[in-house]
């Protein structure tokens, strides 16, 4: 793992509430799934490729759907048939 560096952010109080249920749903700790929307922020496609190999080691259409993540603004990169090709 690439070494950690300390920083302290502001977030709004829905913002909390959110991230505390998604990693609560997830079982995800709170920090990865902040690095995470950094990374998807700045266009890393490492996130894309973790995405994929969660959803190819799914076993079930539900761990499928939490593996592709969620919508973003441009709309879904998946399609509903995708979820069944297994």
């Amino acid at each position: 793992m690439a070494r950690m560096v300390r920083k302290q952010v502001y977030i709004t109080a829905e913002q909390e509430s959110a991230l505390k249920k998604l990693s609560a749903r997830s079982g995800v700790r709170e920090a990865a799934i902040i690095r995470e929307g950094i990374e998807l922020a700045l266009g890393d496609e490492r996130v894309l490729e973790r995405r994929v190999a969660a959803f190819e080691r799914a076993e079930t259409v539900a761990e499928r759907v939490l593996a592709l993540g969620p919508v973003d603004r441009k709309g879904r990169g998946w399609s509903r048939g995708e979820l069944y090709d297994r």
